[in-house]
């Protein structure tokens, strides 16, 4: 699971095994993120802005308090749904991605929409 500091948007990564954590970044988190953004009713103009802005993914591991609790909820969200399906890999990603940014979270205790965040953010790219 990964999830944006500044707007809590989650993502979901099932079933991915140790050759394919090369390809990570560039193709499984990217085509991920842009069909999350096009399922959420972005336009293509949008989705394909924000692909360009992407630019080599980057993952920290030095995650504050704030977005660790939501990354928490963000799990207990998931696991709910999880335990519905007899394998992981029934989920749909897309899906999973549009439930779990459709929800409030708190960013340094503002509330936030995370779906609505990531929209706002990549619609005020140049």
């Amino acid at each position: 699971m990964f999830c944006h500091d500044a707007s809590r948007y989650c993502l979901f990564l099932p079933g991915l095994r140790k050759p394919q954590f090369a390809e990570l970044g560039e193709r499984w988190f990217r085509s991920l993120y842009l069909a999350s953004l096009a399922a959420l009713g972005s336009s293509d103009a949008l989705v394909g802005r924000a692909g360009l802005a992407l630019g080599p993914i980057r993952f920290d591991t030095a995650t504050d308090r704030s977005v660790q609790g939501s990354l928490n909820i963000a799990r207990q969200d998931l696991n709910a749904k999880v335990m519905r399906v007899a394998n992981v890999m029934e989920l749909d990603p897309v899906a999973i991605a549009c439930r779990l940014n459709h929800r409030p979270a708190t960013v340094y205790g503002k509330l936030v929409w995370p779906d609505r965040a990531m929209l706002e953010a990549i619609a005020s790219l140049a």
